[in-house]
């Protein structure tokens, strides 16, 4: 099977496309994780902000119908009218009570609890004022605080002494009714934008949660964390609960009593689909304008590649060519070596033919002076046998 080979061109816009890709990933990965952080601390932060400012909100709330209370009980108007007894006076005195003040009904009591007058839109049970209420009342001190009357109802009532001859003889409450209310936590949802639930103890009294067109009231806190933080230490709790199969973002605070006892919790909360949608959103648009950058780098690399793909193929061609002269050349000059070699060797067998040539003349000329010498030691010896002769 013939194995499949890429040219340096395809190499190259290979390399820049996969560095643009990965790139392009890890930054995509890196703002999802900042973005996602960022928009949860911010929900976060929003959520008690917001918390804060209905609690702020609430305890001016309380300062109204305290002042409010003290100034209507401080009134020798009331006290005269209390004095005949339950009377049309009386009665019309408690109602102009209710409109200035803005609650939602007024009670007069004596110092049994029993009621003596009442006006506006008491709840449908006679209110009866908490221990803690009827004690600071008698000591002569306003109070105020929220109460939970039966399970599942909540109120905000506010009392103070009515005093005759410089002492108490009466307790003037108002009272605000909660469970059930909406106008409230309504109010709270339009200014912050939030869910809003008020809580008798653990049961939703109070709510702008609406599952399947009702509201969630009646129900339940079933998260131990919350109740063991808010209700039972009395601590505020910020932190994801999921209510009624969504998760939000949420902040509970306690409501107490007048002597301080927790009766209750308020809650706000963010639906976190809203804050998932806006953050997956903004990524998209920050991802989109990263693969457009990212487009355009690719598409810059991949000139630059056929760029420097060409000038290589030059270059290569270039070397090719050189390399070609080069071994043609190196072919010459082995021909010329092999020439220089086979004349070489004839050099060399001539030398060695005229070398024995040589040999043979020297062993031809040691020849004759050995024959010369004979030849002279003859001659001297005839010379002498001649002169003795």
């Amino acid at each position: 099977m013939r194995k499949r080979t890429f040219s340096l061109k395809a190499k190259l816009a290979l390399l820049s496309a996969g560095s643009v890709l990965l790139l392009g990933s890890v930054i995509c990965l890196v703002v999802l994780f900042v973005l996602s952080r960022t928009f949860n601390r911010q929900a976060a932060d929003a959520v008690s902000l917001s918390s804060q400012g209905i609690d702020r909100l609430l305890r001016q709330d309380v300062d109204r119908t305290l002042s409010a209370v003290q100034l209507a009980a401080s009134s020798s108007d009331l006290a005269q009218s209390a004095a005949g007894g339950a009377s049309a006076a009386l009665t019309t005195r408690l109602d102009e009570v209710v409109r200035l003040s803005g609650t939602d009904y007024a009670c007069l009591l004596d110092p049994a609890g029993a009621i003596v007058a009442q006006a506006g839109r008491p709840p449908a049970s006679p209110p009866r004022l908490a221990a803690a209420m009827m004690r600071k009342t008698a000591e002569g001190s306003a109070t105020a605080g929220f109460e939970v009357p039966e399970p599942g109802r909540l109120e905000f009532r506010s009392a103070a002494p009515v005093r005759a001859e410089g002492k108490p003889r009466w307790i003037l409450v108002l009272g605000t009714v909660l469970d059930g209310r909406t106008a409230l936590v309504d109010e709270v949802k339009r200014i912050y934008g939030v869910e809003c639930t008020l809580f008798a103890g653990d049961t939703r009294a109070a709510t702008t949660i609406v599952r399947d067109g009702k509201r969630f009231t009646g129900t339940k806190m079933d998260n131990p964390a919350v109740l063991e933080s808010v209700l039972r230490q009395g601590n505020p709790f910020f932190n994801r609960n999921r209510i009624g199969g969504l998760e939000y973002d949420t902040a509970y605070w306690p409501l107490r009593a007048a002597d301080g006892t927790v009766v209750g919790m308020g809650f706000i909360g963010r639906d976190r689909d809203h804050v998932r949608t806006a953050y997956l959103h903004l990524f998209v648009t920050i991802a989109g304008s990263i693969a457009a950058v990212g487009l355009v780098i690719l598409v810059l690399s991949l000139w630059m590649a056929r760029s420097i793909g060409a000038h290589v193929h030059s270059l290569v061609e270039a070397l090719l060519s050189g390399s070609d002269e080069v071994t043609g050349a190196a072919g010459q000059v082995s021909t010329a070596s092999q020439h220089l070699a086979a004349a070489s060797s004839r050099q060399a067998s001539e030398l060695e033919e005229a070398s024995a040539s040589l040999e043979e003349i020297s062993s031809m000329v040691r020849s004759n002076t050995d024959n010369a010498e004979q030849s002279t030691g003859f001659a001297q010896q005839a010379r002498t046998a001649a002169e003795h002769g």
